[in-house]
């Protein structure tokens, strides 16, 4: 099922990947965050052969602290990521007190952890070389974890079409915090992608709970992922979900892209004590399932976006005894496979999908190539986009290098 491409060292522990679009048709954009104090811009080339030979070019970094975690614009040459390391003076940074939230003194909170933020770092239009860094703002919280955009309408249907980013609809950067268990959303300046502040909603999730495993890691609340469900409504807001680590939930909030507020939803995904959620993804056109994957518990739950009821739950596992912390979860764009890496095990998970994508078979189990499997993503390697591809005639379809950035050892692997 997987075929080992290449193995290239990182030049600092590697932790998030992200992707732009092509410069010409054997050429992608890499970025690469780290748990230092750069973002690393590589290139990926490949050769045109069925079985294609993949190498990546450093071209340069630019400096942000502890980013770990990034995301690109849509439509502007602007990456966002996390900063762990960064530290801000409250003076420097009023937080009005039109801020909703759920936290009652929003104020003080905000004085007593003001470290970690966000940042906005512009590239070049042409090579996508990261430049400087656009704006900077505090996280509301201890250690970011995650940073994503909300506020376009996805549809999930018989034959998807694109997000349509350019449809003058607002657009919000969204984050997570782990020590702090804070959910923020703020508003993108439309005209430069300059992230706005303050941000225009926060929500504090409730602790943990202390489970029978005896893993303290349960007794905080743990945001980790924020995530959009790809359901269009009305235009006037969206729906998404956050996972909290330590209370084995996943809450559901909508955004109204008119104020940028967030409003809980009375209902959650409720796992077993000791799963762990990390994050959530969707299935590319199958309504209405989602594959969650939770760490500590190291399995993966198929669950109804609509009812919130678990449809399935399967471990990420094969056979391995050790301790073991489950990564990343993605979805092939033909909606045939899904993708789940193990820190521990060090593989990623190979699982079918079957069932108009309700029922995940495990197939395979892969050597990640190195130690620490922390995040893995998809580059498409030709000109083919998705939707259009899912209905190519059998060989036609576009290919796809999947890449693991190992934590520990530190490196990065391409698959086929």
């Amino acid at each position: 099922m997987l075929r080992h491409l290449a193995a290239l060292a990182a030049a600092a522990a590697a932790a998030a990947l992200a992707g732009a679009g092509a410069v010409a048709a054997s050429t992608r954009h890499i970025y690469m965050a780290t748990n230092s104090t750069v973002i690393l811009a590589y290139s990926l080339t490949w050769s045109s052969d069925d079985v294609p030979s993949v190498s990546l070019t450093y071209n340069g970094n630019i400096s942000v602290s502890n980013p770990q975690y990034t995301v690109l614009h849509p439509t502007l040459p602007v990456l966002y990521s996390i900063e762990r390391g960064a530290t801000y003076s409250p003076a420097d940074w009023p937080l009005s007190s039109s801020v909703t939230n759920n936290a009652g003194n929003l104020t003080t909170l905000y004085n007593a952890t003001l470290s970690g933020g966000l940042a906005a770092v512009s590239l070049d239009s042409t090579s996508r070389l990261p430049t400087s860094v656009l704006s900077r703002v505090p996280s509301l919280g201890v250690s970011p974890d995650f940073v994503g955009i909300l506020g376009a309408s996805p549809v999930i249907a018989a034959e998807p079409q694109p997000i349509d980013y350019a449809a003058n609809v607002p657009l919000f950067l969204a984050t997570t915090t782990y020590s702090t268990g804070s959910a923020s959303v703020f508003r993108l300046n439309t005209t430069t992608g300059a992230i706005i502040w303050p941000p225009t909603s926060v929500f504090f999730l409730p602790p943990g709970e202390y489970v029978a495993s005896g893993n303290s890691r349960q007794s905080l609340a743990t945001a980790h992922h924020f995530v959009q469900k790809p359901v269009a409504q009305s235009g006037q807001r969206v729906d998404t979900f956050v996972t909290n680590l330590g209370t084995d939930r996943v809450f559901e909030f909508s955004l109204s892209l008119k104020t940028g507020v967030l409003t809980e939803a009375a209902n959650q995904v409720v796992v077993p004590l000791g799963s762990g959620p990390r994050h959530v993804t969707f299935h590319p056109f199958y309504h209405p399932y989602a594959y969650l994957i939770s760490e500590v518990g190291s399995t993966l739950t198929v669950f109804n976006y609509d009812t919130l009821q678990i449809v399935q739950t399967i471990s990420t596992l094969s056979g391995f005894n050790g301790t073991n912390t489950a990564g990343e979860v993605v979805v092939h764009p033909n909606g045939n496979f899904l993708f789940a890496s193990n820190r521990g095990e060090d593989s990623v998970a190979v699982f079918a999908i079957s069932n108009f994508g309700a029922t995940l078979t495990k197939v395979g189990s892969y050597s990640s190539g190195g130690a620490f499997p922390r995040y893995i993503t998809l580059v498409n390697l030709d000109e083919a986009t998705w939707p259009s591809a899912r209905f190519c005639d059998p060989g036609e379809e576009p290919r796809f290098v999947l890449l693991v950035t190992n934590h520990n050892t530190p490196n990065f692997v391409a698959f086929s």
